[in-house]
């Protein structure tokens, strides 16, 4: 994993990282209040050994005194040493024995520490341990009167004893640090289960195809607005760079019967095919949108037309197709209804009528057709083989990697060519997002800075300007486009269905 994903799954799972450090810290904090709470006093003393005063005795008495010292220490916590203390300081001796040490440093100095529970007791406790070792070591090492090595108090404890646990700064950190490592643990761990699609090169793993498009989660792509999408809205850049990315498919033999699916329902094969029909309209090329769907068809609604007459009727034999055909408000584009929904879907758009009508329109055509989700019928599977391919629409977060690979299984026994992906509902932040797709932030917002500047080209030079075939590519100037648009005339003078 590098810094980059590192990053991106960080951002990713901001809330599960959050949760787990709060919950973390505030149960160290919670545990460091059940704790209880210790209070800690010293004192100290030195060693003094007699002598006669000569260097010698001096330098003698310093090593020994040292020796004396290092003995001492375990005088303190004798129990002895505890009696003493309680009767001194009226302290019971249960609280007193077992919290007495000793150490000794440099120049046979001992240090007594005393742990305790009242904060007030501590220095009590700590001097009269010093006093009563120093009456331990005046007993043991006195002859005939005579006290040669003496334990003389040299700092007594003063005022409160200071708090030395539960440390709670650092109880608290070490919760944050649990915390963090276990919302990465988390993050991590969502992150092998998870089985949806998070990322293109998910999509494009699984397809063996390239992505053909991405479209951004937005109002203009839902209801009504599909028809009619704000055209410098960075949704109406997407559906153009579709179009663009569609045209270089193949150009030697560019698809002119395409079928837009999905695996599961809801995921925008609809508004995917009816956008992309409009988008190939607006450049000029004459395009027909099938609603293949006949189990939930929703073209018509899409549109504002009456699908009550449409592709069954067609298929059934009991309507001609140019009676079918619908016009709409975007030139150089017909629509053919679903029509009234059949019993037996799959036998009419697997028929050899349904290959025959697909054959008549995409001689002057491009036809899009919009066909069920492939998972669930076969519908899609007999669209594609009789077309010249399919686009399979995926929604990032939603569809699972297996059953898109499902789908393109399908589409390959079938022997259908897959054109390409389309990403619909990508969010609207994290372009190139590791763990929760891909993201539409970044373009938008040099998409909305870019129109927003755009100046108006004067009219003339826009009508004098070429328009290029979205097939084939071909540059068309205006008279041969009202020219194309004129050959939907051409549809009565076809072979019947």
């Amino acid at each position: 994993m590098t810094v980059v994903d590192f990053l991106r799954l960080s951002r990713a799972n901001w809330h599960v990282l959050l949760v787990a450090i709060v919950v973390c810290t505030l149960g160290a904090y919670a545990y460091v209040l059940s704790l209880p709470v210790t209070y800690a006093s010293s004192s100290s003393a030195f060693v003094q050994v007699g002598g006669t005063g000569n260097i010698a005795d001096t330098i003698n008495g310093s090593q020994v005194a040292q020796q004396k010292a290092q003995a001492y220490t375990t005088l303190v916590g004798t129990l002895p040493v505890a009696n003493e203390v309680s009767k001194a300081t009226g302290i019971p001796v249960g609280r007193i024995a077992g919290h007495i040490t000793a150490s000794v440093g440099t120049a046979a100095l001992i240090t007594v520490s005393v742990t305790c529970d009242t904060p007030s007791d501590c220095p009590k406790i700590a001097n009269a341990a010093l006093v009563a070792t120093a009456n331990t070591v005046k007993n043991l090492e006195s002859d005939g009167g005579q006290t040669v090595i003496r334990v003389v108090p040299l700092q007594n404890a003063t005022g409160d004893g200071g708090r030395i646990s539960p440390n709670v700064k650092k109880h608290v950190e070490a919760g944050f640090a649990a915390g963090v490592v276990l919302g990465y643990l988390l993050a991590v761990l969502r992150l092998m289960l998870d089985q949806r699609l998070r990322t293109v090169q998910d999509v494009e793993t699984i397809t063996g195809a390239g992505t053909l498009g991405i479209l951004p989660k937005t109002s203009m792509l839902r209801g009504n607005s599909r028809r009619d999408a704000d055209p410098h809205s960075h949704a109406g850049e997407a559906l153009r760079q579709l179009r663009t990315n569609l045209r270089f498919v193949n150009v030697d033999n560019p698809p002119k019967a395409i079928v837009v699916t999905s695996p599961n329902p809801g995921e925008g094969k609809s508004t995917v095919a009816s956008t992309l029909a409009r988008v190939l309209a607006d450049a000029g090329t004459p395009t027909v949108l099938i609603d293949a769907d006949l189990r939930r068809p929703t073209v018509a609604e899409v549109y504002g037309i009456d699908g009550s007459v449409g592709l069954s009727q067609v298929l059934a034999g009991t309507v001609e197709l140019e009676d079918a055909l619908r016009s709409v408000s975007t030139e150089n584009l017909r629509i053919l209804p679903a029509g009234r929904v059949p019993p037996n879907p799959s036998e009419l758009v697997g028929s050899d009528r349904m290959r025959s009508l697909l054959s008549t329109l995409r001689e002057d055509h491009m036809v899009i057709i919009d066909a069920p989700p492939i998972l669930p019928v076969t519908d899609a599977g007999l669209l594609a083989a009789a077309a010249d391919g399919a686009v399979l629409v995926a929604v990032m977060g939603r569809t699972a990697k297996e059953q898109l690979r499902v789908s393109v299984s399908m589409l390959e026994r079938i022997n259908a060519r897959l054109l390409g992906s389309v990403i619909n509902r990508a969010p609207a932040r994290g372009i190139g997002a590791a763990y929760y797709g891909y993201g539409y932030g970044g373009y938008r917002r040099a998409s909305q800075r870019y129109y927003s500047s755009e100046v108006t080209e004067p009219k003339q030079q826009t009508e004098s300007t070429p328009d290029v075939d979205a097939a084939t590519g071909a540059v068309d100037d205006g008279a041969s486009v009202s020219s194309r648009s004129e050959r939907h005339v051409h549809l009565k003078r076809r072979a019947k269905v």
